[in-house]
């Protein structure tokens, strides 16, 4: 499109003036076309003016609307004003009906004569509830006060403000009047039916200066408003709805006096041929005229009454409450029935006139009885009813009269008495229900009810986008609710999976799916319960199906293929099928091949026929369950959501399943990431189970003897066959390819062009050959490795290019299904009613081949084919339904029309011509919304919502696009593409020029609309709300955009990453974070951190979680100090104290040089081994298996089962297209790169196989078996030569790459080297010491590498072409492998249990149970020195005043004193009976006192290590020593409590009682007046040492204290618990100020610096792999 041929006019009005002069000025200051008087009030009466907007307060917009309405009237157009507001109402435009009333009383009360009586009579028709009706008479009541005020000032009356400002004041006056009359206690009637209570003699409304009475017309109006109705559907009326907008039915009745005798009588009269003029203006007979809109289907059906007791859910509940009147009510009309049908009866009338008789009168007694009831709450002829509990009684009393009606019309013959019987029925049973029996009544839902449901559906199914569902588990559980329940099965049934928006976790779609029984759900009302129950039913056949099916779909999840097959299905109308061969496989059953595969190539029409075989009509009920591949959806690709929509549709198909199904732990199922283990749930174990019932009743027939005949037995297999067979679609698995799935460079390297191969046995890969996606396609994993082993009953029809999985499809599908029946192969020329132009070849039944057709099919050709059928539903769809396309294809096809049948190339060409005619038309801004639009539709990754595309402000483009609705359609609120080879062609510019999509451009859009939801999260953590899109794809868009900062930011959003691997997602957004080609710092940074700890993640469910995770990175890295700036602000917004780490001692501050650890195998790894292009590595396990690893993101890939004893090697083939692995089982197994599958096993190693290895030209396999080398050719498996001559078995075999030579290494401590056509020896070369275990070639072929056990060397041997020929010996050179050694990392090598401050801050001692100390420089945290001595775990260090000395306790029972400065022992003191876990310095210096689990504490000179004194208790553990700052006291932890003893006696001087378990460390203030004390019972206690009181408890711990300490300064204590958390707390308010999270595990240790500005502590080190010490210093 030539954007410059739109030029802007030179002549533009700018838009602060009007265009013409039919503009006005509007709210917003622009200029607007004027609209008549008609359409405001149309907009006024549909939207109302319920609320300001932004230029128009709504004060005004009413007093503009009511102006328009007033100027209507008074042109005298009030007739069509009421027409207009009753048919918005009937047509049901209007969401509410409250303009359109205000607008009907403003008619009935400004209006002329003819409008006043237009509008009553329309009364019934727009009120149709009492809500409404009671609405209208309070408008009117306002009104008639503005109406007054009208008469008294003329001039006003044109006014509207001046009227609606008495509006107002009337609407004022009511309320204060209904206030003060029910402050005043009145004893007026009412009850729940009868009025509001305590409002007086008079109803509130007629206070206030209103009117104590109506006029005739008001009150004829109202009156045939309710004697309109049936007197069921007025008792419905007045129960739904007692009282509204303050009036009730009590006040209404008493105010219009409804007499229905005078209208039945009048009735009656213009029966027997009144005036014409009294015919046309009489008003409906009663029981009649209204039952359309008054929710009763006729007039003998009765309200349903809810049962007794009820009232506790609805208003009121005052004396007696709801229940007694409806029993009461009743009652009533059962004994007025009773006595009507005794009358009759017993004159002999004829039936049928007595039937039409008792009806009439039947109707005006129940009518009389309602009426008495609401307005006095009584019963004609009868005292005032009983209140509360006494009305019980009246029910008793009616009861026998309803049973004897109920007997007098019993024996009735005449059909016209069937609806009186029906009638006493119902009250019959409302009477039960008030009896406390079952409330039979309930089975008759009224029309209400189903018009409710039937509108409900209506909505579900308008809305388009579906259906959110926002729930809160912890209040309520939604699945309990049956409205709830019905409307996600209405959303499903319409919108489908897609449309039911529900964001559960596992534990909570637990609970709905095993709470979910619509039977058992509640429903506030009675009616709207059976009216739901009536539509389940019909629409399932039971509540059972219903519930099946929900919980089926809330455990599943299943994906939605609705717009598939209807689309295909659509396109294929006309078609002529011939699935003859089709139905002559399903009909060979078990006996024929077990897979049927069409091959074709793009846009053949395959999937067409998958549709085709799916529709039942078509293919005869084949196909139970379907899984359409989608390369634009990556749902379609997931194996673990392709099972699930199959156990879906299974469980449909087969209710047998189903009880399988439901015993699955949906938690668990939920979070299953395994698609093995999801399949033995969800598909083996249930259809192993489900389809063996005939075979378990054959067992049980011969257990008791009984034996058929043969022939029985034949036809009976037969039938169980057919009747057991299950047939599994799967369309198009080319698409699952990656290649084709992802439109990202693959981490690895660049992409292949997805040609054609060569077979496993070819020489190397070739310039331009494809590159092997190892089991890359992994719904053709799911088919090979886990569908095939269902029971032989499951069959498959299979759809694909030849070309799918590295262009092997045919020849792994043949060897897959070798041994279970074969593939049967088609083209889908065969399937369609085409003349037969040549011979087609094998037919469906030929297992494992056909030629013809089928062959060319697998070489990729047409031949003989209709070509690219796409190309035909293209032209055709488009010269229908786009006009422009039409033309534009009409041209070409007259110029250049395909010669035969359309190739790939005329499909392009046509999209091009559809394009080009598109953009023609467009405006510049047009077209560039296009292209945006084009863009992002390209970067999706799965179908966009419609609602997204508006979100984006791309959604009125969508109309735009070209060819649409053809080439793009909107279906199911999603938009999706013809074909996917309109999105590969959009994606090529060389072929699409300037129509080409620029996909980095949408997913920047995209990427734009997901980040701005996130950050609209709460605090940017609130990953559990995002969409599951977001969390999938968001990294990948922004990968693909090369948004690297917005990237970088959006990787310390720890919430979103804590949903991302909550979800699953990790390893996949780990791939797209590797697809980044040069990222930031920052982003390669975080890259490594979740590369390295992706295991860990995995299992994380909260923001606070991947912190600390984060926390746990080496210090240095960027990670790390993003988190730590992280838990800063968060510190600061809180008003807590900020420590920052300021250095570490002995912990790595950058990451190590191990990058990445590969688990989830199990067993010990006995040989790994790289791909040739370097992107994945294969591993031997101990335990049998063989596994595939990604080797950029560690992900496993496959595990390849099927060797028996443990794998000792693995290779690859040179080309990448096959793996071989040996093993101690005696065989050699080679196994396909691209499917996994094994292609063979090699045999005859009876002392099994140590090691493998491919000649360089990929058709020799050599391997090492006892003694000798056995070698195999590839492709046919054969053995061809034994080399021999070791005398030891052979430990590890190499090719020379120009295949010139094998290399082996033995026990026998030699190498020897082997010509393998000969099979004869050519050199030995000595010089191991011990066993020679592994050997190498140089790429050159000229040098020889060799290991072996019991020395540190490599060895290097010269070993060229001319050693191998000469047979002589090589020279060798050895290197010293302790080299090459990377120095060890200076940490701990098992956790840190104390540390302690020098005097001077200087340094810092650490004490390990690797029984070392160390002592750290504090400012540049180098290691000073190693103190090595102790034999045991050392639990303690301390240093002396002096700084020149330390002591330390070990688990060898033992105290050692050092020197500080030279790291020497100088001291051994001995004499404890168990481990030292605690030491203190006196604070002289002279002594060292330690605390033992001997129970006692002794007293050690610090000069001559003597033994002092020693503190014996009768038991317990002495945890924890310290002096006091005077040295006076000795205070030791004890069991659960503190004690002190006074020095130098020993004697005890208290007992700190209050710690309810084991006290573990103490510490003293630094003026000796308060003691600390930490322990196991998670808390730290202040003591006041001259009292012996608890002064204060420290709390917030969630695990043990194992160290605390009081700062030098007085001011602070620090505790450091299990829990991971460093706690600082205020020492005066005892309130926490700060909370450092720090990885530990089992011990911690803390000690403050002398001067009080750090903190020092123990750390494990994940980076380093060891523990190391950390110093925190305050900010601020």
């Amino acid at each position: 499109m030539d954007v410059d041929a739109v030029a802007p006019q030179e002549d533009a009005v700018p838009q602060s003036a009007p265009l013409s002069e039919a503009q006005v000025l509007n709210n917003a200051g622009g200029f607007v076309y004027k609209i008549d008087d008609f359409a405001r009030l149309r907009r006024f009466t549909i939207l109302g003016s319920e609320a300001n907007n932004y230029y128009v307060k709504r004060d005004e917009l009413e007093l503009q609307n009511a102006e328009c309405v007033l100027r209507l009237l008074a042109e005298g157009q009030g007739d069509r004003v009421v027409a207009e507001v009753k048919a918005i109402s009937l047509e049901g435009r209007a969401p509410r009906q409250t303009s359109g009333i205000f607008v009907l009383a403003m008619c009935a009360r400004f209006g002329d004569t003819a409008t006043r009586r237009a509008a009553l009579a329309a009364l019934p028709a727009v009120c149709r509830t009492a809500s409404t009706l009671f609405e209208f008479v309070q408008r009117c009541k306002e009104l008639g006060a503005a109406a007054r005020h009208a008469r008294q000032d003329v001039a006003a009356a044109a006014d509207p403000a001046a009227i609606l400002s008495w509006v107002a004041q009337a609407a004022k006056d009511t309320t204060a009047a209904a206030d003060d009359s029910g402050a005043s206690g009145g004893s007026g009637s009412g009850g729940k039916l009868g009025g509001k209570r305590g409002s007086g003699t008079r109803p509130a409304v007629c206070g206030g200066g209103g009117k104590a009475s109506w006029g005739r017309a008001m009150r004829r109006a109202v009156s045939n408003w309710y004697l309109g109705r049936t007197p069921a559907a007025v008792a419905y009326q007045a129960t739904k709805y007692s009282q509204r907008n303050g009036w009730s039915h009590a006040d209404v009745l008493r105010l219009a006096h409804p007499d229905p005798e005078a209208h039945a009588a009048k009735r009656r009269k213009l029966q027997q041929g009144g005036r014409q003029e009294q015919r046309q203006q009489a008003a409906p007979a009663v029981g009649e005229g209204a039952a359309d809109s008054d929710g009763s289907d006729s007039d003998t059906e009765w309200v349903v009454l809810p049962p007794a007791g009820a009232a506790a859910d609805g208003e009121g509940g005052d004396d007696g409450g709801a229940a007694s009147e409806q029993v009461a009510l009743a009652a009533a009309v059962a004994a007025a029935a009773a006595a009507l049908a005794a009358t009759h009866v017993s004159e002999g009338v004829d039936p049928a006139e007595a039937a039409a008789a008792a009806k009439e009168a039947l109707c005006t007694a129940d009518m009389k009885a309602v009426f008495a009831f609401l307005t006095h709450g009584t019963l004609p002829g009868r005292e005032p009813r009983a209140r509360g509990r006494k009305a019980a009684p009246a029910a008793a009393e009616a009861a026998p009269a309803a049973a004897e009606a109920a007997a007098a019309v019993e024996g009735c013959e005449d059909p016209a008495s069937a609806a009186f019987t029906t009638a006493t029925a119902s009250t019959t049973d409302a009477d039960a229900a008030a009896t406390d029996a079952p409330a039979t009544a309930a089975d008759h839902p009224t029309h209400y009810q189903k018009c409710d449901v039937a509108a409900f559906k209506d909505v579900v199914r308008a809305s388009t986008g579906g259906t959110l569902v926002v729930m809160d588990m912890r209040s309520c559980n939604p699945a309990t609710r049956a409205w709830c329940v019905y409307e996600w099965a209405a959303t499903l049934g319409a919108h489908g999976p897609d449309g039911l928006h529900m964001q559960v976790d596992a534990a909570d779609r637990a609970a709905l799916v095993g709470s979910l029984d619509v039977e058992l759900a509640e429903c506030y009302s009675p009616d709207d319960k059976i009216a739901i129950l009536r539509d389940v039913v019909e629409q399932h056949g039971s509540t059972s199906e219903f519930n099946d099916k929900l919980k089926l779909q809330l455990m599943l999840q299943p994906l939605s293929y609705r717009v598939d097959l209807r689309r295909l299905t659509e396109r294929a109308r006309g078609t002529a099928w011939r699935f003859g061969p089709v139905h002559d496989w399903l009909d060979a059953g078990e006996g024929g091949a077990r897979v049927l595969c069409v091959l074709a190539g793009a846009g053949e029409g395959k999937s067409t026929i998958s549709a085709a075989l799916c529709d039942s009509a078509a293919a005869g009920q084949g196909v139970t369950a379907h899984h359409f591949v989608k390369y634009s959806d990556q749902r379609r690709l997931d194996p673990l959501r392709a099972i699930s929509s199959l156990a879906f549709q299974l469980a449909d198909r087969l209710p047998a399943i189903r009880p399988h199904l439901f015993k699955v732990d949906v938690s668990k199922l939920a979070t299953t990431t395994d698609p093995g283990e999801l399949f033995e749930r969800l598909l083996r174990a249930p259809l192993q189970e489900a389809l063996q019932p005939p075979a378990a009743a054959t067992v049980a027939a011969a257990a008791e003897g009984e034996e058929a005949p043969q022939e029985q037995h034949a036809a009976g297999a037969g039938e169980a066959a057919s009747s057991q067979q299950v047939v599994l679609l799967i369309d198009a698995l080319d698409e699952a390819d990656p290649s084709v799935a992802s439109s990202l460079p693959d981490p690895g390297g660049a992409s292949g062009d997805g040609g054609g191969g060569s077979g496993h046995g070819a020489a190397a890969s070739e310039p331009g050959a494809p590159r092997v996606e190892v089991c890359g396609n992994k719904i053709f994993q799911l088919l090979t490795r886990q569908l095939k082993s269902l029971p032989r009953c499951v069959r498959f029809i299979l759809t694909a290019r030849p070309d799918a999985v590295s262009g092997d499809l045919r020849a792994l599908l043949d060897r897959s299904f070798s041994g279970g029946g074969g593939v049967a192969y088609l083209t889908p020329r065969q399937l369609r009613g085409e003349p037969d132009g040549a011979d087609d070849g094998g037919g469906a039944g030929s297992a494992g081949g056909g030629g013809g057709a089928a062959a060319a099919a697998a070489d990729g050709s047409n031949a003989g084919g209709s070509g690219v059928l796409v190309y035909h539903t293209l032209v055709n769809e488009c010269t229908a339904k786009v006009p422009d396309a039409a033309d534009a294809l009409q041209s070409r096809a007259a110029a250049a029309a395909p010669a035969g049948p359309p190739a790939l190339r005329d499909l392009h060409v046509a999209y091009g011509c559809i394009f080009t005619a598109r953009m023609r038309r467009l405006k510049r801004a047009e077209g560039r919304a296009v292209h945006e639009l084009l863009a992002v539709l390209l970067a999706a990754q799965e179908p966009l919502p419609h609602s997204l595309l508006h979100a984006l402000g791309l959604g009125g483009a969508l109309a735009l696009l070209p060819g649409y609705p053809v080439t793009f359609f909107l279906d199911e609120h999603h938009v999706y593409t013809l074909h996917k080879s309109l999105a590969d062609w959009l994606a090529e510019p060389a072929a699409s020029g300037m129509h080409a999509a620029d996909a980095a451009a949408g997913h920047a859009r995209l990427a734009e609309r997901l980040l701005s939801a996130v950050r609209g999260t709460a605090g940017g953590g609130g990953g559990g709300s995002l969409s599951e899109y977001a969390l999938k794809y968001l990294v990948r868009h922004l990968v693909a955009c090369g948004d690297l900062s917005s990237l970088e930011a959006l990787l310390r959003d720890y919430g979103f990453l804590a949903a991302v691997f909550a979800q699953g997602h990790g390893h996949g957004v780990i791939r797209d974070l590797l697809r980044a080609a040069q990222p930031t710092p920052g982003v390669a940074d975080a890259r490594r951190w979740l590369l390295a700890r992706q295991h860990e993640l995995v299992g994380v469910r909260a923001a606070e979680d991947v912190l600390k995770d984060a926390l746990d990175c080496p210090v240095g890295t960027l990670s790390y100090l993003a988190a730590q700036e992280h838990v800063l602000a968060g510190a600061a917004a809180a008003g807590k104290a900020r420590w920052r780490l300021q250095r570490t001692l002995g912990a790595r501050t950058t990451w190590p040089v191990l990058r990445i650890s590969m688990r989830g195998s199990s067993g010990w790894i006995s040989s790994v081994a790289w791909s040739p292009d370097g992107r994945t590595v294969a591993s031997g396990m101990g335990g049998k298996r063989v596994a595939l690893w990604n080797a950029a993101s560690g992900e496993c890939i496959v595990v390849l089962d099927g060797h028996t004893d443990v794998v000792s090697s693995v290779c690859w083939q040179p080309n990448g297209r096959a793996l071989a692995s040996g093993s101690h089982d005696g065989t050699v197994r080679l196994w396909d790169a691209a499917s996994g599958e094994c292609m063979g096993t090699l045999e005859g190693c009876p002392d099994g196989v140590s090691s493998v290895a491919w000649s360089p030209d990929g058709r020799t396999l050599a391997g090492g078996s006892g003694n000798s080398i056995h070698c195999w050719d590839a492709a046919s498996g054969e053995a061809t030569t034994v080399l021999q001559g070791h005398s030891a078995p052979v430990r590890g075999v190499a090719w020379r790459p120009d295949s010139g030579a094998v290399a082996s290494a033995s026990n026998d401590q030699m190498l020897r080297l082997w010509d393998p056509k000969s099979g004869a020896c050519t050199a030995v070369l000595k010089g191991h010491a011990g066993n020679a275990l592994t050997v190498a070639w140089s790429p050159d072929g000229g040098t020889l590498a060799s290991g072996g056990d019991n020395e540190m060397l490599v060895r290097l041997w010269d070993a060229g072409p001319a050693v191998t020929a000469g047979g002589g010996g090589a020279g060798t050179s050895s290197v010293a492998l302790s080299q090459a050694l990377p120095q060890q990392e200076q940490v701990h090598a098992e956790t840190i249990a104390s540390v302690s401050w020098s005097p001077d801050g200087a340094a810092i001692a650490s004490a390990s149970m690797d029984k070392t100390l160390r002592v750290w420089d504090a400012a540049s945290g180098e290691c000073r020195a190693t103190l090595l001595g102790h034999i045991g775990k050392v639990f303690s260090v301390a240093w002396s005043p002096s700084g020149r000395a330390l002591a330390s306790g070990s688990l060898d029972r033992t105290v050692r004193l050092w020197d500080a400065a030279s790291g020497e022992c100088t001291a051994t003191l001995e004499g404890h009976g168990d481990q030292v876990y605690s030491v203190s310095w006196s604070p002289d210096g002279g002594a060292v006192a330690s605390g033992s689990w001997d129970a006692s504490v002794r007293v050690w000179d610090a000069s001559t290590g003597a033994c002092t004194s020693t503190l014996q208790n009768s038991s317990g553990r002495v945890s924890g020593v310290a002096w006091s700052p005077g040295g006076q006291q000795l205070a030791c932890a004890l069991d659960k409590a503190v004690l002190l003893y006074d020095m130098p006696s020993g004697s005890t001087a208290a007992t700190l009682e209050g710690h309810t378990a084991q006290v573990v460390c103490v510490a003293w203030s630094p003026d000796g007046r308060c003691l600390l004390s930490g322990g196991w019972d998670m808390c730290a206690r202040v003591w006041d040492v001259a009292s012996g009181q608890c002064t204060a408890t420290l709390q917030g711990h969630t695990m043990w204290i194992w160290s605390v300490a009081w700062s030098p300064d007085g001011g602070s204590l620090a505790t450091f618990g299990n829990d991971a958390s460093l706690r600082v707390w205020d020492a005066a308010s005892g309130e926490c100020s700060a909370t450092v999270q720090v990885r530990t595990l089992w011990f911690s240790a803390v000690a403050w610096s002398p001067d009080s500005s750090e903190l020092a502590c123990s750390v494990m080190d994940k980076a380093g792999a060891g523990w190391a010490v950390r110093v925190y210093a305050r900010e601020g």
